[in-house]
């Protein structure tokens, strides 16, 4: 997955409000970013971790994609920040290692977890917890089940881009518990503006309800759990938003002794 894609990815996430994830982001860091540790699980093209080392963050980026790897290294290289931007090719929920802890914020945006079964989602929240420094923060994006079984179900979308078009069908199981993409991509040839050439690919995503994913944070240890509609976590999420943005991390003794009171 993600060869044909890589080099019109950014074009695709145009729609993404990185702002409003930078900004929450370095809220979650303190305000003040320098010298914290940041993991970048699935981190693509590197828009998010390259803007985080801008602010002073030392950030760790994964990916499985050698392709996305290439053009994130390229914009590492752009924007000067080599010296606190590394990266590596890793199967984030397979048998690779992840890089040694403790980080203070681990995020995996893009709905890129839709990507896990519920044994890796269990996986990549695992090592998150095992990763994450004490006060540290896990914070992800999620396709919401209406969005996957409701708005993408079984349809195709087509659309025009500079320099690429794609055609897009959506086939969603009997079940409801996955939904796969079959995309076929047209691209224009740079040295031949009359020439393109055509890929394909095949992606599935699973469906995850937001009770299965708590149950999954809780039972790392992560007993914290925030759910929002929006990247800057100021909109509720309703039955039909077609997002969620999980944040997640261990009790402090403050949220402790409250529950301790309300429950007294």
């Amino acid at each position: 997955m993600y060869e044909a894609i890589a080099s019109v990815y950014d074009q695709w996430m145009k729609h993404m409000d990185y702002t409003a994830i930078h900004g929450r982001l370095l809220e979650l860091l303190g305000g003040d970013p320098a010298g914290c540790r940041v993991l970048d699980v699935c981190t693509g093209t590197g828009t998010i971790a390259v803007e985080l080392a801008r602010s002073g963050a030392v950030v760790i980026g994964l990916d499985q994609a050698a392709e996305m790897i290439e053009i994130a290294e390229h914009k590492i290289r752009q924007a000067d920040v080599g010296d606190r931007v590394s990266l590596r090719r890793c199967d984030v929920v397979g048998d690779d290692d992840w890089p040694e802890g403790p980080f203070d914020l681990i995020l995996c945006v893009g709905d890129s977890v839709n990507y896990f079964d519920a044994d890796e989602l269990q996986r990549f929240v695992d090592r998150s917890s095992h990763a994450l420094s004490a006060s540290g923060t896990l914070y992800f994006d999620v396709n919401s089940v209406h969005k996957l079984c409701e708005v993408f179900a079984n349809s195709v979308y087509a659309e025009e881009l500079d320099g690429c078009s794609y055609i897009w069908l959506n086939r969603l199981a009997s079940d409801r518990a996955t939904i796969d993409f079959d995309i076929t991509i047209f691209k224009q040839k740079s040295e031949s503006p009359d020439c393109w050439t055509r890929h394909a690919e095949h992606h599935t995503q699973y469906v995850h309800t937001l009770e299965s994913i708590t149950r999954s944070l809780r039972r790392s240890g992560l007993e914290h759990v925030s759910v929002a509609a929006d990247f800057s976590g100021n909109e509720q999420p309703i039955a039909d938003s077609w997002r969620w943005v999980i944040e997640a991390r261990r009790s402090s003794k403050r949220d402790q002794y409250r529950s301790a009171a309300i429950t007294a």
